[in-house]
């Protein structure tokens, strides 16, 4: 090696960091004048462009520290603006618990003064002569008599006032027998129960024969009807009786046990169907406090939480209140077993129609029903139980997710992968569509209805969307694969196994290869037969519309001829817009069907907004969509039932017409997956390009849809197998994988990166990012600032300056820059760098073969 060279340079350049570059001069060492000049130079443009930086940086500096100051200040008042809210919040709900406090309390010593009344009430009870000082008409007595069996919470002050005037001895069972029959609502008890506590101060007799009397309306027992007529009669006599026992107008021991007596015949009798339900929860909601001791766990909470003592109601023995909470947790106990009874039922009922639409597309109606009819019984029984178990203070029972649900969603999971944040519909969503523009052009529709004249479109929306009988019985004589997937759904409606279901359509599909296929041949003779008799229906029709103008013969002509020319939304929009508001007729409805099945079959690119433009006009016209739909599906199958090897270009015309109306939704997924099982089952020749176009068109939209993904997924794994069987040419074989990859790509293994230290990130990204020709003061100043009394940093340095190969080759003149600099620094580092890269010539020199170590 040649001897040691001392740098030479401005001071200017080596204040800023960067040493003029070595430069050997022949033999002797010394610069030349020219490299003198060059250095000078470049050191004064470094010099400039630093100071450029430098301006730059600082601006940048000073705006990134306002906005950090407005960002903390927008922080801390949403943060104020937060503890505010959370302060008022808590002061609204320390007033709530101070006024249920109020409530309970006042409620509790209002009962205790009424109850110490009744009691005390023989003793109190006025003598014969008080009451012949009081009005003892006929009239009256009767008339307030007629009004015991009408009074409501209105009538309190009234019949109170009335009460005091009258003299009632001689009425007392008439009183107590219209009180008995009367039609109360909960509202109204408390009235009931005040005139029956007058009654029971003045009249000794009254109390025993009131209890007699509404012990008789419980006499039918408990029904086993699912809506018992006498529910509402239950619920407020027992919740009287259970008032006046509280009150004191009964005697404690004979009226605390029919009371406990009644309630535990309806408990008792009703465990499993829980027709009482309401009559337990008023019971319990309304009496519970002071017959059980219970107090909801809303109300409970919420006083503890701001310090509030629990008001204890004492009316009642300890014992008693025992009792009848016991008799209340049995009936909650049967309660949450109904309630889970009832769960695993509707997760059944929810299990078979899932089943049902992923394996046939579509659900019976009679499954619907009974399904919305098991959904609203769950939810109101589910909201009874949660009432009822706060009145309680339980918690509710434990409700386990259906197993095969969450294996379908795990399914989902992995078949969509939605992003952190993004619930699993969303992500489903998403995934139906290669990007966003893709996801708005098939699924962002203008709405007709909304632009456009209700008038316009009435007749088509309501007069002619129901067929005619003749169209009724011509739809019935159409031949399509429904009515026997129908049949066959009645007959398999009770395997009720999702793999049996997929078996037997994989065992339908594994069809031999020279196999024919007589059902469809029967069905496609039928098809021509009805195909031949809706064209003179047609005819028929078409004549019978009264003939239009020259003019709008014109219009519409003229029309017809700019649809091809619309190849983008906002045409194609415009065309939908313009047909619903001016060409809208019977006739020519029938002319666009026939139009559009008509497309040429080289302009494949009209078939999108072909289906975009009726997709537009099937919410306004419903009778163009289904019945392009039903042609093009009957041309399908015609073309699949010949068998020729001739018009191959129709035969994907046809198919990717299919495929689009598919994703606007105007033909069904089950008719599209039937259309391709078809196909796969007749897997020759045109067939497998008809496959392939479908597939292309629509595979990944059935794919990726949940309720079509099952069906979609069995059919390309049998089109699989039966490449593989069939031996197919190869040209064929790369088209059907080359579908069923676009259906359902490769699972491509993610690259696992390296876990690195910061710092080391800081250095490759100073080296393979920042470094260029312009950069190289700044990365010599950076390299400069890094931790070299850390051995490990230090050892990373050198071994990334050594490794060059890492580096784009343009830039290793300027790690070479980079190390020059870091000598007069680190000058322990230059040499190993320098060693290192001898000793990797060296080694590979000896070895013959270039082998480049590891990235770092």
């Amino acid at each position: 090696m040649s001897s040691s060279e001392y740098r030479t340079g401005s001071g200017k350049g080596r204040s800023r960091g960067r040493p003029p570059r070595w430069k050997k001069d022949g033999g002797n060492g010394k610069r030349s004048e020219e490299g003198k000049e060059d250095s000078r130079r470049d050191c004064t443009e470094s010099n400039k462009k630093e100071d450029e930086q430098n301006d730059n940086s600082t601006n940048v500096t000073q705006q990134e520290s306002e906005q950090t100051q407005t960002q903390t200040t927008e922080k801390d008042e949403c943060t104020e603006e937060d503890e505010r809210r959370k302060q008022e919040q808590t002061e609204e709900e320390r007033k709530q618990a101070e006024e249920l406090m109020r409530e309970l309390q006042q409620r509790i010593d209002e009962r205790r003064a009424m109850r110490k009344k009744n009691l005390a009430a023989k003793e109190l009870r006025p003598n014969e002569d008080f009451l012949r000082k009081l009005d003892s008409s006929v009239k009256k007595n009767n008339t307030y008599v007629k009004k015991l069996k009408t009074m409501t919470e209105q009538q309190r002050d009234a019949l109170t006032r009335e009460f005091n005037s009258l003299n009632l001895v001689r009425y007392v069972e008439e009183a107590v027998t219209a009180i008995g029959q009367a039609k109360f609502k909960m509202a109204d008890i408390g009235c009931a129960v005040q005139i029956c506590c007058l009654f029971h101060q003045r009249y000794a007799q009254f109390s025993q024969a009131l209890l007699k009397e509404l012990e008789k309306v419980f006499c039918d027992g408990v029904s086993k009807e699912e809506k018992p007529s006498h529910l509402s009669t239950y619920r407020t006599v027992l919740r009287l009786i259970a008032e006046l026992c509280i009150c004191g107008v009964f005697a404690e021991s004979e009226s605390f046990s029919l009371l406990h007596k009644l309630l535990n015949t309806i408990i008792n009798g009703d465990k499993e169907n829980h027709n009482y339900l309401t009559v337990v929860m008023s019971f319990a909601r309304h009496c519970g406090e002071d017959l059980a001791g219970l107090l909801p766990r809303k109300q409970r909470e919420i006083l503890l939480k701001y310090g509030f003592e629990v008001p204890v109601s004492d009316l009642v023995d300890s014992g008693q209140q025992a009792a009848f909470c016991k008799l209340v947790r049995d009936y909650y106990d049967s309660l949450a077993q109904h309630l889970e009874k009832e769960h695993k039922a509707l997760q059944k009922i929810e299990r078979r129609n899932r089943r049902a639409m992923q394996t046939r597309g579509e659900v019976r109606q009679e499954d619907e029903e009974e399904a919305e009819r098991a959904q609203k019984s769950y939810e109101k029984l589910f909201s009874s139980t949660s009432t009822l178990a706060d009145i309680l203070d339980v918690d509710m029972p434990d409700l386990p997710e259906d197993e095969s649900l969450q294996k379908d969603e795990a399914v989902l999971v992995g078949l969509f992968s939605p992003k952190e944040g993004e619930s699993l519909e969303e992500a489903a969503a998403n995934a139906l569509w290669e990007d966003e523009d893709t996801r708005t052009f098939y699924e962002n529709l203008i709405d007709l209805k909304a632009v456009i004249p209700g008038i316009l479109f009435k007749e088509s929306d309501g007069g002619e969307a129901q067929p005619e009988p003749e169209e009724k019985q011509e739809k019935a004589e159409v031949p399509e694969n429904k009515q026997t997937d129908n049949s066959n759904e009645s007959k398999d409606q009770g395997k009720g196994d999702e793999e049996a279901e997929v078996k037997a359509m994989m065992e339908e599909l594994s069809v031999a290869e020279d196999e024919d296929l007589p059902p469809l041949e029967g069905e496609i003779m039928e098809a021509i037969a009805s195909d031949q008799a809706a064209k003179d229906d047609t005819s028929t029709e078409m004549a019978a519309v009264a003939t239009p103008s020259l003019a709008a013969l014109s219009l519409f002509d003229e029309w017809l001829l700019r649809l091809p020319t619309c190849i983008n939304r906002e045409f194609i929009d415009k065309a939908a817009t313009e047909f619903c508001m001016q060409l809208n007729t019977k006739g020519n409805r029938k002319k666009l069907v026939k139009a559009l099945l008509n497309v040429n079959r080289n302009r494949l690119d009209l078939l999108p907004f072909y289906s975009r433009l009726v997709a537009t006009l099937n919410p306004c016209l419903p009778d163009v969509g289904p019945e392009l739909v039903e042609s093009v599906v009957k041309e399908m199958k015609w073309l699949v039932y010949k068998k020729d090897q001739t018009n191959v270009e129709t035969k994907i015309k046809v198919v990717r017409f299919i495929g689009e109306l598919t994703k606007f939704s105007v033909c069904s997924k089950s008719d599209t997956i039937q259309c391709l099982k078809i196909l796969v089952k007749d897997l020759r020749h045109h067939s497998i390009d008809m496959v392939c176009h479908l597939l292309e068109t629509c595979g990944r939209f059935l794919f990726r849809s949940p309720d079509s993904h099952v069906r979609t997924r069995v059919l390309l794994e049998t089109m699989m197998r039966k490449k593989v069987a069939m031996h197919l040419d190869s040209r064929y074989a790369t088209m059907l994988e080359n579908a069923y990859y676009d259906c359902n790509p490769p699972e491509v293994q993610k690259m696992v990166r390296k876990e690195r230290p910061p710092i080391h990130e800081y250095i490759r990204k100073l080296l393979y990012k920042d470094l260029n020709k312009s950069s190289v003061d700044r990365v010599i100043n950076q390299f400069r600032k890094l931790p070299w009394d850390d051995i490990s940093v230090r050892d990373y340095c050198v071994k990334s300056l050594t490794r060059v190969w890492t580096v784009k080759y343009s830039n290793i003149r300027c790690v070479a820059d980079v190390v020059s600099g870091l000598a007069e620094y680190q000058e322990e580092v230059a040499l190993q760098v320098v060693d290192a890269l001898l000793e990797d010539i060296r080694i590979m020199m000896e070895v013959g073969v270039c082998i480049p170590g590891p990235m770092v």
